[in-house]
């Protein structure tokens, strides 16, 4: 099996070096003259489907959002359209039925100061918003691209100071058809203790209308943010109270209203949890009930290095309602979350020995309202050198069936490829499962309030540098479906 893999990836190489791209015996192979494709019909029947996306080197997805027309608009890195042997943005359009409708890359004149993809939502006022991370390894800036939905970029803005390393974790749309950046805003990457919690917020034509920064006294990186259905925005991130201690983190979470004012009285900075190891949020979700859903990853404990972490909080004094961790000898990580209309969550996650270099599955739990699993089932390939990771998940407008996106070895042709399938309300899907055995068991996260008056809240005016002028390629995309 394994030789078969190198003999296919050694075609792969010669094919790519003579400027072809090739798709999978009896697949269809997708792609275009042009960066502009047909719109998908208005109200597309949901259909469940698994493919792969890529071109002849590796590529990755780092984030999914579905336009209500039913189609998808994908960000990610890719190496196969790159000049240089640094990753570059990728961003394209599918159909609800995966077809590709447009793709395209962004690179900058310096192979080393490099665009790589972070966040991307639907904008209010229609088309596309990305957030991204541009810059070399020290110092790097939050780009924001404005897309249309046929695919043309209307402007691209960069956003930060002449010394931080930013990096960006959520950009939401907002009603006025503005949008607001939660970032890590790291002013002296070499050194440590020197991180905090950015968000800023700019108007539709990408123009500031207000950046603050966020700061208890210890490094704070940002993991995620939600728009709360009251108003205003919470905000989950991740805190090192000892920085000679970085394997012991904590998380924190906190409120802001429209203008990015800490919410004053009881919930008026901080809400801190952890259990004395390393516990890292990566998600945040409101409920229905208008509590709060918080995904990560707890090391405080239990088998493996790691657990998925799932706890709901209330939104008045940020008490733990509920608190479950799920894992396996191995090690879990939670890497998506979606809350469903009755109140359950699906989350999304990747299991494999300890040791980055491991080969990962994805794993998908579905969870009911107090966080006993219901369904589990995973995704990956059987081969032991294949290494599949889901990272994201988003509902559909069904509200039951929902898109996962990941990154493939097994299910792709070569290397790392993009990966997209659709499962319904009971999680079938084209894509075949595979058996997990994840536990829930006792956590032990417990919560403590850093104040207003502890806080060192700092608020910074951000510097909106000239437009930014990066070359947009179209770049042919293949795609792999899964029959």
């Amino acid at each position: 099996m394994n030789s078969d893999r190198k003999k296919r990836n050694t075609i792969i190489g010669i094919a790519a070096a003579a400027g072809i791209f090739l798709c999978c015996s009896g697949c269809e192979r997708i792609g275009f003259d042009d960066i502009y494709g047909t719109p998908p019909p208005e109200d597309p029947a949901i259909s469940y489907w698994s493919k792969a996306y890529g071109g002849q080197s590796r590529e990755n997805i780092t984030d999914i959002a579905v336009d209500s027309d039913g189609s998808y608009i994908v960000v990610g890195n890719s190496m196969s359209w790159s000049s240089s042997a640094y990753y570059k943005m990728v961003m394209y359009r599918t159909a609800s039925s995966g077809e590709i409708l447009w793709a395209m890359t962004f690179e900058e004149k310096d192979d080393e100061f490099s665009v790589k993809s972070g966040v991307v939502r639907c904008a209010a006022s229609g088309g596309y918003i990305a957030a991204s991370r541009i810059g070399s390894i020290n110092k790097a800036d939050v780009l924001l691209t404005r897309v249309s939905k046929d695919g043309a970029v209307l402007w691209q803005k960069s956003y930060g100071d002449s010394r931080s390393s930013d990096i960006p974790a959520a950009v939401l749309s907002t009603a006025d058809g503005g949008f607001v950046v939660a970032a890590t805003f790291d002013q002296f990457a070499a050194i440590s203790n020197n991180a905090d919690i950015w968000l800023f917020k700019v108007d539709r034509d990408g123009n500031v209308e207000w950046s603050k920064r966020y700061n208890a006294g210890t490094e704070e990186t940002c993991a995620d943010a939600c728009l709360n259905s009251s108003g205003g925005y919470t905000v989950a991130g991740n805190s090192i109270a000892n920085i000679s201690q970085p394997n012991e983190s904590q998380i924190c979470v906190f409120r802001v209203n429209t203008d990015g004012d800490l919410v004053a009285g009881e919930s008026s900075f901080a809400d801190i949890y952890g259990a004395g190891g390393r516990d890292t949020a990566s998600e945040i979700r409101e409920t229905p009930d208008k509590t709060f859903v918080i995904g990560g990853a707890s090391a405080s404990g239990g088998e493996g290095g790691s657990d998925i972490l799932v706890f709901e909080i209330m939104p008045d004094n940020g008490e733990i309602h509920t608190q479950n961790v799920y894992g396996t000898s191995l090690e879990e990580s939670c890497a998506g979350m979606e809350i469903t209309e009755e109140g359950g969550i699906i989350v999304v996650g990747n299991t494999a020995p300890e040791g980055e270099e491991q080969p990962h599955d994805g794993v998908v739990l579905f969870l009911n309202s107090i966080g006993i699993i219901v369904r589990e089932a995973g995704y990956g390939g059987e081969e032991a050198i294949s290494d599949d990771e889901l990272c994201g998940i988003r509902v559909l407008h069904d509200k039951k069936s929902h898109v996962i996106a990941g990154r493939t070895y097994a299910f792709g042709l070569g290397y790392d490829d993009m990966w997209l399938f659709v499962i319904d309300g009971e999680g079938k899907s084209a894509q075949p499962k595979k058996d997990t055995k994840l536990e829930r068991k006792g956590s032990s996260i417990a919560h403590s309030r850093v104040s207003a008056g502890d806080a060192d809240l700092a608020v910074t005016p951000v510097d909106r540098k000239e437009d930014i002028v990066i070359t947009r390629r179209k770049c042919i995309m293949t795609d792999y479906p899964k029959e």
